[in-house]
């Protein structure tokens, strides 16, 4: 008995003397991410859409405004953006368009990048390579809002925050 009240109170030690460390939120590195379309959803519930296994599919017979949520890692930063591109299949003749923006907390616009394509297929759009990108003030957020034709898809989209 006396051999196990030890082995607990070593165990007990153990526990508590494991020293707890709060780790900053690291803005120092560039931090990417890759969403798949399907997390993509029209603005309007009526409109008719559907997820196509990772894709979002625009099936609704005419064009669709659709919202693609983006998760900013950092809200205390005001990090920059340094790569953000649509991959998409579109309908030739058909124009896909969106707009990428960065607001303030209460919804002000700072700034944002568009690109807008009638060229069929899949392919992949940037809204911007390489060149800094005003993300957003401390506590905003980003937003993707694209106009998706009918059969059009949003395959997947990938954003990558810059170190600041």
């Amino acid at each position: 008995m006396k051999l196990m009240s030890k082995l607990s109170a070593i165990l007990m030690l153990g526990f508590v003397a494991v020293p707890s460390t709060v780790h900053a939120e690291d803005d120092n590195v560039f931090d990417g991410k890759t969403y798949p379309g399907a997390m993509c959803d029209s603005a309007v519930s009526s409109v008719l859409s559907a997820r196509v296994a990772p894709f979002y599919l625009n099936n609704s017979g005419s064009a669709a405004a659709v919202i693609c949520p983006v998760i900013q890692d950092s809200w205390l930063s005001t990090s920059n953006l340094s790569y953000a591109r649509m991959f998409l299949s579109n309908v030739a003749g058909q124009t896909f368009s969106c707009t990428q923006s960065s607001y303030t907390a209460d919804g002000t616009l700072v700034t944002s990048r568009s690109f807008s394509t009638t060229a069929g297929g899949v392919q992949g759009q940037y809204f911007w390579n390489g060149v800094s990108y005003l993300g957003t003030t401390s506590e905003g957020y980003i937003a993707i809002q694209c106009t998706v034709p009918n059969g059009g898809q949003i395959r997947s989209y990938v954003i990558q925050e810059k170190a600041s």
